[in-house]
Protein backbone atom coordinates (compact mmCIF):
# COMPACT_ATOMS: atom_id res chain seq x y z
CA UNK A 1 0.00 0.00 0.00
CA UNK A 2 1.13 3.15 -1.21
CA UNK A 3 1.78 6.42 1.09
CA UNK A 4 -1.42 8.41 1.64
CA UNK A 5 -0.24 11.79 0.63
CA UNK A 6 -2.36 15.25 2.08
CA UNK A 7 -4.51 17.29 -0.88
CA UNK A 8 -1.14 19.54 -0.64
CA UNK A 9 1.75 17.40 -1.01
CA UNK A 10 -1.05 15.80 -4.24
CA UNK A 11 -0.83 19.70 -5.49
CA UNK A 12 2.89 19.76 -5.21
CA UNK A 13 4.13 16.64 -6.44
CA UNK A 14 1.55 16.87 -9.81
CA UNK A 15 3.10 19.98 -10.46
CA UNK A 16 6.46 18.46 -9.85
CA UNK A 17 5.50 15.48 -12.02
CA UNK A 18 6.47 13.64 -8.56
CA UNK A 19 6.50 9.63 -9.77
CA UNK A 20 5.38 8.79 -6.07
CA UNK A 21 3.00 10.74 -6.13
CA UNK A 22 1.19 9.88 -9.33
CA UNK A 23 1.53 6.40 -8.91
CA UNK A 24 -0.41 6.93 -6.03
CA UNK A 25 -3.14 8.74 -7.32
CA UNK A 26 -3.36 6.21 -9.97
CA UNK A 27 -3.13 3.18 -7.71
CA UNK A 28 -5.83 5.26 -5.76
CA UNK A 29 -8.03 6.88 -8.10
CA UNK A 30 -7.54 4.93 -11.07
CA UNK A 31 -10.18 1.74 -9.81
CA UNK A 32 -12.71 4.19 -8.64
CA UNK A 33 -12.63 6.08 -12.45
CA UNK A 34 -12.95 2.80 -13.77
CA UNK A 35 -16.28 1.80 -11.90
CA UNK A 36 -17.15 4.69 -12.68
CA UNK A 37 -17.60 3.88 -16.07
CA UNK A 38 -19.90 0.81 -15.53
CA UNK A 39 -17.43 -1.80 -13.78
CA UNK A 40 -14.83 -2.33 -16.69
CA UNK A 41 -16.66 -2.20 -19.45
CA UNK A 42 -14.33 -0.09 -21.37
CA UNK A 43 -11.10 -0.17 -19.57
CA UNK A 44 -9.35 1.73 -22.61
CA UNK A 45 -11.97 4.54 -22.13
CA UNK A 46 -11.42 4.44 -18.39
CA UNK A 47 -7.77 5.49 -18.83
CA UNK A 48 -8.33 8.13 -21.38
CA UNK A 49 -10.72 9.44 -18.50
CA UNK A 50 -8.40 9.43 -15.88
CA UNK A 51 -5.20 10.20 -18.45
CA UNK A 52 -7.45 13.42 -19.18
CA UNK A 53 -8.46 14.06 -15.60
CA UNK A 54 -5.09 14.72 -14.74
CA UNK A 55 -4.48 16.62 -17.10
CA UNK A 56 -7.35 19.07 -16.32
CA UNK A 57 -6.37 19.15 -12.68
CA UNK A 58 -2.60 19.87 -13.09
CA UNK A 59 -3.64 22.73 -15.95
CA UNK A 60 -5.93 24.00 -13.59
CA UNK A 61 -3.08 23.80 -10.39
CA UNK A 62 -0.74 25.79 -12.93
CA UNK A 63 -3.62 28.29 -13.96
CA UNK A 64 -4.71 28.63 -10.11
CA UNK A 65 -8.26 27.95 -11.13
CA UNK A 66 -7.95 25.21 -8.25
CA UNK A 67 -6.69 26.28 -4.85
CA UNK A 68 -6.34 23.74 -2.60
CA UNK A 69 -8.72 24.22 0.43
CA UNK A 70 -10.42 22.31 3.31
CA UNK A 71 -13.37 23.40 1.78
CA UNK A 72 -12.63 21.45 -1.96
CA UNK A 73 -11.07 18.15 -1.43
CA UNK A 74 -8.66 17.88 -4.31
CA UNK A 75 -10.31 13.75 -4.64
CA UNK A 76 -13.66 15.22 -4.65
CA UNK A 77 -12.45 17.34 -7.55
CA UNK A 78 -10.66 14.98 -9.65
CA UNK A 79 -13.40 12.68 -9.31
CA UNK A 80 -15.99 15.40 -10.54
CA UNK A 81 -13.85 16.53 -13.33
CA UNK A 82 -13.60 12.57 -14.47
CA UNK A 83 -17.24 12.45 -13.77
CA UNK A 84 -17.67 15.14 -16.21
CA UNK A 85 -15.49 14.14 -19.08
CA UNK A 86 -17.87 10.53 -18.80
CA UNK A 87 -20.80 12.61 -19.24
CA UNK A 88 -19.51 14.64 -22.36
CA UNK A 89 -18.94 10.94 -23.76
CA UNK A 90 -22.07 9.88 -22.97
CA UNK A 91 -24.15 12.63 -24.43
CA UNK A 92 -22.01 12.78 -27.94
CA UNK A 93 -23.61 11.68 -31.12
CA UNK A 94 -20.50 9.77 -31.48
CA UNK A 95 -21.06 7.46 -28.73
CA UNK A 96 -23.76 4.79 -29.13
CA UNK A 97 -24.93 3.68 -25.61
CA UNK A 98 -27.18 0.74 -25.30
CA UNK A 99 -27.83 0.33 -21.99
CA UNK A 100 -29.57 2.07 -19.08
CA UNK A 101 -27.79 6.16 -18.84
CA UNK A 102 -27.48 4.96 -14.67
CA UNK A 103 -23.97 3.51 -13.97
CA UNK A 104 -22.99 0.87 -11.34
CA UNK A 105 -20.51 3.93 -9.84
CA UNK A 106 -21.64 4.28 -6.26
CA UNK A 107 -21.30 8.15 -5.78
CA UNK A 108 -22.16 8.15 -2.09
CA UNK A 109 -18.82 5.76 -1.59
CA UNK A 110 -16.74 8.33 -3.41
CA UNK A 111 -18.04 11.83 -2.84
CA UNK A 112 -17.93 13.23 0.82
CA UNK A 113 -18.59 16.76 0.01
CA UNK A 114 -21.88 18.53 0.69
CA UNK A 115 -22.70 20.30 -1.74
CA UNK A 116 -20.91 18.19 -4.50
CA UNK A 117 -22.94 15.23 -3.13
CA UNK A 118 -26.23 17.05 -3.08
CA UNK A 119 -25.53 17.43 -7.04
CA UNK A 120 -24.76 13.86 -7.55
CA UNK A 121 -27.49 12.46 -5.61
CA UNK A 122 -29.89 14.69 -7.47
CA UNK A 123 -28.41 13.56 -11.08
CA UNK A 124 -28.06 9.93 -10.00
CA UNK A 125 -32.10 10.25 -8.93
CA UNK A 126 -32.93 12.12 -12.29
CA UNK A 127 -31.16 9.11 -14.23
CA UNK A 128 -33.33 6.23 -12.34
CA UNK A 129 -36.58 8.39 -12.93
CA UNK A 130 -35.32 8.41 -16.55
CA UNK A 131 -35.28 4.56 -16.77
CA UNK A 132 -38.68 4.70 -15.74
CA UNK A 133 -39.90 7.05 -18.82
CA UNK A 134 -41.53 5.08 -21.68
CA UNK A 135 -39.37 4.30 -24.98
CA UNK A 136 -40.80 7.29 -26.95
CA UNK A 137 -39.79 10.04 -24.44
CA UNK A 138 -36.51 8.03 -23.66
CA UNK A 139 -35.61 8.59 -27.60
CA UNK A 140 -37.08 12.37 -27.26
CA UNK A 141 -35.20 13.33 -24.62
CA UNK A 142 -32.08 11.47 -25.33
CA UNK A 143 -32.03 13.11 -28.64
CA UNK A 144 -32.78 16.52 -27.78
CA UNK A 145 -30.62 16.96 -24.31
CA UNK A 146 -28.13 14.56 -25.47
CA UNK A 147 -27.35 14.35 -29.39
CA UNK A 148 -28.42 18.41 -29.45
CA UNK A 149 -30.32 17.69 -32.43
CA UNK A 150 -32.61 20.67 -32.95
CA UNK A 151 -37.06 19.70 -33.36
CA UNK A 152 -37.40 18.83 -36.77
CA UNK A 153 -34.11 17.05 -36.77
CA UNK A 154 -35.65 14.50 -34.17
CA UNK A 155 -39.04 14.30 -36.13
CA UNK A 156 -36.96 13.20 -39.57
CA UNK A 157 -35.42 10.26 -37.63
CA UNK A 158 -38.45 9.22 -35.34
CA UNK A 159 -41.01 9.82 -38.59
CA UNK A 160 -43.12 12.23 -36.44
CA UNK A 161 -44.54 16.00 -36.82
CA UNK A 162 -42.33 18.38 -35.71
CA UNK A 163 -45.32 19.91 -33.41
CA UNK A 164 -45.77 16.08 -31.58
CA UNK A 165 -41.98 15.78 -30.74
CA UNK A 166 -42.41 19.44 -29.31
CA UNK A 167 -45.68 18.21 -27.25
CA UNK A 168 -44.03 14.73 -26.91
CA UNK A 169 -40.97 16.55 -25.57
CA UNK A 170 -42.98 18.68 -22.94
CA UNK A 171 -45.07 15.79 -21.68
CA UNK A 172 -42.13 13.89 -21.11
CA UNK A 173 -40.26 16.88 -18.71
CA UNK A 174 -43.84 17.21 -17.36
CA UNK A 175 -43.66 13.83 -16.17
CA UNK A 176 -40.03 13.75 -15.32
CA UNK A 177 -41.23 16.83 -12.85
CA UNK A 178 -44.48 14.98 -11.52
CA UNK A 179 -42.30 11.48 -10.60
CA UNK A 180 -40.08 14.16 -9.12
CA UNK A 181 -42.52 15.79 -7.13
CA UNK A 182 -43.42 12.34 -5.03
CA UNK A 183 -39.64 11.58 -4.60
CA UNK A 184 -37.69 13.01 -1.80
CA UNK A 185 -36.62 16.74 -2.88
CA UNK A 186 -35.37 15.88 -6.28
CA UNK A 187 -35.87 19.32 -8.42
CA UNK A 188 -36.30 18.78 -12.16
CA UNK A 189 -34.34 21.73 -14.55
CA UNK A 190 -35.88 22.19 -17.81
Amino acid sequence: MLKPFSDQEIAVGLLAQDSKVLNYLYSEFYPIVLNMIGNNKDEEMAKDIFQDGMIAIYSNLKDGKYIVSKNAKLRTYFLQVCKFKWYDILKSSSYKKTTSLDTDFDYADEIDEDDTFEKVEQQKKIHKLFDQLGEKCKKILKLYYWEKLKMNDIAERLSMKTDSVKNGKYRCIQQLKDMAKNSSNLKIIK
